[in-house]
């Protein structure tokens, strides 16, 4: 059995959290407890002087040597294994409480508000302030995308997005539905040196110019009711509901969507559906944009490439069906 002995431990004012109380001595080596975790002091002198805390360890209650997300993995580094399992439990539902994430990757609240802080300061988690609920966040596409096979959806756009692209001199993107907004998942920029900016995994809110027209008017999906006022994000923005739900029936009678400076003052775009999945009733897959500046771009350019970006589209879709890449089954 391993002698150990705890000590009461007297903390200064820039000692550890004010909750932990006690020092725990195992084989010659100094441990720190809290409410929620162990810590090793790098100070070896036990009393009112420890004042300085060495890398944090395992939660309370859990062996100091393992890690129970890092079953099987004895080499696993405790933190980075908690960081993983907690990505892995947003995968799996679209948001999630703080409360939530730490009974499911079993580790507690506060050891789970640090990770979430820290994945969050690189984009790879967000959290909404209004519901105080996590999701994956942004950052965690361009490194889906670096990782991707050759046959999924951004990999797939990539060759008709370079042909638009040189047709049209205009930055082309996809977004794909994501929560209740969009993410782009492929682009390619302008060669212009003034020019709109579109890196995958920017993350675009609900009722976001043409794009969220064409997300929402052609998802088969029921939708709930949106707010009485929709948000103003220039002064051309549409903010009435009936507005809004008749740009849908326009976008799905026309089979297109126009923003003219509604999401982004300067900058206009036309949007169309790619759709896959059965031909009788296919899925909207994502939506496929060309963004351009509009000092350069006038509303008449902008439906003239309609055409060309619709047949892109199409084609995209059929290379969708072909590839597998819906669940539901191929053409």
């Amino acid at each position: 059995m391993v002698p150990f002995c705890i000590t009461h431990l007297r903390l200064g004012p820039r000692a550890i959290p004010d909750d932990a109380v006690f020092v725990l001595t195992i084989r010659g080596e100094f441990f720190i407890l809290n409410s929620g975790s162990v810590y090793r002091t790098a100070n070896r002198t036990i009393g009112a002087g420890c004042d300085r805390v060495g890398r944090r360890l395992a939660p309370w209650g859990d062996s100091v040597a393992t890690d129970p997300t890092a079953a099987g993995t004895p080499r696993a580094v405790p933190a980075v294994a908690r960081a993983a399992g907690i990505l892995r439990a947003l995968a799996g539902r679209r948001e999630a409480t703080l409360t939530d994430l730490a009974r499911t990757v079993g580790i507690y609240k506060s050891t789970a508000h640090g990770i979430l802080g820290t994945l969050s300061a690189f984009d790879l988690v967000e959290r909404d302030p209004a519901t105080r609920r996590y999701r994956l966040g942004p950052a965690l596409v361009a490194l889906g995308l670096a990782a991707q096979d050759p046959d999924e959806l951004g990999a797939l756009a990539r060759p008709h997005l370079v042909e638009l692209n040189r047709l049209t001199g205009e930055t082309v993107a996809l977004h794909a539905a994501d929560g209740h907004g969009s993410v782009i998942v492929a682009s390619v920029e302008s060669p212009h040196r003034l020019t709109v900016t579109a890196p995958p995994g920017f993350r675009m809110p609900p009722h976001a110019g043409a794009v969220a027209k064409v997300l929402e008017a052609f998802d088969r999906t029921s939708r709930p009711t949106g707010p009485p006022h929709l948000p103003p994000f220039t002064p051309r923005s549409i903010t009435r509901p009936d507005r809004w739900a008749r740009e849908l029936q326009k976008a799905r009678r026309d089979g297109f969507a126009i923003d003219d400076m509604e999401y982004q003052t300067g900058i206009r775009a036309v949007s169309v559906p790619v759709l896959a999945g059965p031909p009788a009733r296919p899925d909207i897959v994502a939506a496929y944009s060309i963004i351009a500046v509009a000092s350069r771009v006038s509303l008449a350019a902008l439906r003239g490439w309609v055409p060309a970006l619709s047949a892109s589209a199409e084609a995209l879709g059929e290379a969708v069906r072909h590839s597998g890449h819906l669940r539901d089954g191929s053409a």
